[in-house]
């Protein structure tokens, strides 16, 4: 089921402002051909549709779309009884700064809450191929105002957590 549509403001240095409707749902197991193929495009390195399918069908995750096209998702697994891993959080290059990482979080952290889970973990590290470490900091920066906390990390890697 679709949400009703939300619309963001899409407007980066250089570009006019525009509003661009967002529609987020949940993921689904048919999914995953797509978002292996966004997370191929986006992040230049390949992922395992077997796994994201099986997690999509086992865990809460969200999805979020604009004209049609898949511009954001997060998918998780569970971590232990009331934790889950948020596996992959991604919005598009285009899309970044516009709000889609707040919708996507804000609505994975209500289906979160829903299916029983009272926290989640996540890794963010620069140290995956086509990341670099001025990315990784402006996610942690994200990541931070969503009310996650680090709470261990290496020069490579950060585990953030939020208690829900």
């Amino acid at each position: 089921m679709i949400e009703p549509t939300r619309s963001t403001s899409a407007a980066k240095a250089g570009q006019a402002s525009a509003r661009v409707a967002i529609a987020i749902r949940s993921g689904h197991p048919s999914d995953a051909l797509l978002i292996a193929d966004f997370i191929a495009r986006e992040n230049n390195r390949p992922a395992d549709v077997d796994e994201i399918e099986c997690l999509l069908g086992a865990a809460p995750s969200v999805v979020a779309f604009s004209a049609g096209e898949l511009v954001g998702v997060i998918y998780s697994r569970r971590f232990a009884p009331d934790m889950l891993e948020w596996r992959n959080s991604l919005v598009a290059a285009a899309h970044r700064r516009t709000g889609v990482g707040t919708m996507l979080v804000q609505a994975m952290e209500q289906r979160t809450r829903e299916a029983g889970y009272r926290a989640a973990i996540g890794v963010n590290c620069w140290m995956h191929v086509g990341t670099t470490k001025q990315a990784a900091s402006a996610a942690r920066a994200f990541w931070r105002a969503m009310g996650w906390s680090i709470i261990f990390a290496t020069d490579g890697s950060a585990v953030l957590a939020k208690h829900f």
